[in-house]
């Protein structure tokens, strides 16, 4: 994989293998077989090939999804260290792990920004609920966004051009 992403020096390349390995908390595990690693290892090993090219940002689509609860917390960690460094955007329905792993969230209902912000402010102990309360009062709010969340063009009907003022009457 390395060698993929233009990594062809083979120290380079077998260097930075290591340090990723040990980063994403393989490096005892790196000479094992990928048929003999957990769910959770795999996911691990898959970030760590990710971060061979070193991106600046990484988008995860449901990564706890079907992890025991020490593999959960142990990703869970592993994302809130690589979001130091660069930007993650994850996307899932686990609020846990939102409120774990991210300092900021965002949340869509209907295709609409509902919330932007810190997690605390969607939810928490310092607002006296939860964040899935935080949460399902977004979505029984449904379409009545908050000022905030809204973009420019939402907030001020006249700063929309013509063609996006009308529905139908932009390009097609």
């Amino acid at each position: 994989m390395a060698l993929l992403k233009g990594i062809g020096d083979r120290r380079t390349r077998r260097g930075r293998v290591e340090d990723l390995l040990d980063r994403v908390g393989l490096a005892a595990d790196g000479r094992l077989r990928i048929a003999a690693y957990s769910g959770g290892m795999r996911r691990r090993l898959g970030i760590a090939q990710c971060l061979l090219g070193d991106p600046r940002l990484l988008v995860l689509d449901e990564p706890t999804s079907g992890l025991d609860p020490e593999e959960r917390m142990r990703f869970r960690s592993l994302l809130s260290g690589l979001g130091r460094d660069r930007t993650v955007l994850l996307s899932t329905h686990v609020l846990e792990d939102v409120e774990q792993a991210c300092p900021r969230a965002a949340v869509l209902s209907q295709g609409r920004l509902a919330f932007h912000g810190a997690v605390e402010e969607l939810g928490g102990p310092a607002r006296g609920r939860t964040l899935e309360d935080g949460y399902v009062a977004l979505m029984r709010r449904g379409q009545r966004t908050p000022p905030e969340a809204r973009s420019t063009s939402e907030k001020n009907p006249a700063s929309r051009s013509p063609s996006s003022a009308r529905p139908g009457s932009g390009p097609s």
